[in-house]
């Protein structure tokens, strides 16, 4: 089972893809499922979101966390 974890940043669009660094891996318990998470934690990586990946693990999505609690609009393409 693939899982995203989401909540969307309200991105301006103002970054490179190319700089922007990987994201850091982490780890989410969810009842007695674990699963492996990246961890967009900046305005980079949160832009950047799931981007560039071919496919996600099994058990794989993307955590993004933000410093404020708010209400955030997500978008895929």
């Amino acid at each position: 089972m693939a899982i995203i974890v989401l909540a969307f940043y309200r991105g301006r669009g103002n970054f490179a893809p190319q700089e922007t660094p990987p994201p850091a891996i982490g780890f989410v318990a969810i009842g007695d499922s674990n699963f492996a998470v990246d961890i967009a934690e900046t305005d980079q990586t949160r832009a950047r979101g799931l981007s560039g990946k071919q496919a996600l693990t099994e058990n794989g999505g993307m955590l993004f966390i933000f410093d404020k609690s708010d209400i955030f609009h997500f978008w895929m393409k």
